[in-house]
């Protein structure tokens, strides 16, 4: 009889002000961008389906997994763009989101250490796909439009190197 496992993770985190602050400067001096993170929102949705098709020893444990993965960030965040028509900076607002979904297939082992203590290491490749949205908050804004500045592109290739340290409650 083969082993099924399903974990499913959800995750929360919110920054606030204050988080980060840059500042890029472009060869003109027209061009001076200042920006700084006002919250970041993050939601992470992780469903991890394993099977585990061989029983063999107590001390260790193959399993096949599937891995998906769906993360939502927002970005609120200030921008000061320098206007060398009036020789002073602009304030805008912006609003900044992407939806990333990534699915993965892998392999890896559980290995038993102690009594209740396990290693887990695993392996996968998969695809994902990101989509983004930029919007203006203060009216009169340059347009930011709703490109892709991750360094990544909307739709590739990816893969999972997993190294874990558990306990086990039963």
């Amino acid at each position: 009889m083969k082993k099924v496992e399903l974990i499913i993770k959800y995750i929360l985190i919110l920054l606030w002000s204050g988080s980060c602050t840059s500042e890029e400067t472009a060869v003109d001096l027209s061009e001076t961008v200042q920006y700084k993170t006002e919250n970041v929102i993050l939601v992470v949705i992780d469903g991890i389906y394993r099977v585990y098709p061989l029983q063999g020893s107590r001390k260790i444990s193959f399993f096949l997994y599937n891995d998906l993965l769906l993360r939502r960030i927002t970005d609120r965040w200030r921008s000061a763009i320098w206007d060398s028509k009036d020789r002073s900076y602009n304030n805008y607002r912006y609003k900044s989101t992407e939806l990333l979904v990534q699915n993965h297939v892998g392999y890896g082992f559980h290995l038993l250490v102690a009594r209740r203590i396990i290693i887990q290491k695993a392996v996968g490749a998969g695809i994902f796909y990101s989509l983004t949205d930029g919007d203006e908050l203060t009216s009169g804004a340059p347009e930011i439009g709703d490109n892709n500045s991750n360094g990544y592109g909307p739709v590739g290739f990816s893969w999972q190197v997993k190294l874990g340290f558990g306990f086990l409650l039963l």
